[in-house]
């Protein structure tokens, strides 16, 4: 399967895609996602990624969209308020 990770870049366009594959198995497939493309962190902001599967003769599927945010926590404050 293959992603690209797209960052908004003003109102309504998209900044360049960075592109990485991670194995999968035929059928529905769950991956945690942590932020990192690689050793690089991605800045906190909107992206979107768009993913395509491909059957082992080169097919590929149609390709979904899904619309995404990194934010971060400030430190020393618990998710929780407390």
């Amino acid at each position: 399967m293959t992603f690209a990770i797209q960052r908004a870049v003003g109102r309504r366009g998209w900044g360049k895609a960075r592109r990485f594959r991670v194995r999968s198995k035929a059928g529905a497939n769950r991956r945690r996602f942590s932020g990192r493309i690689g050793r690089k962190r991605l800045k906190p902001g909107r992206y979107r990624a768009t993913l395509v599967a491909r059957d082992p003769a080169g097919n590929a599927s149609h390709p979904k969209r899904l619309k995404f945010r990194i934010v971060r926590l400030k430190i020393g404050i618990r998710p929780d308020g407390i």
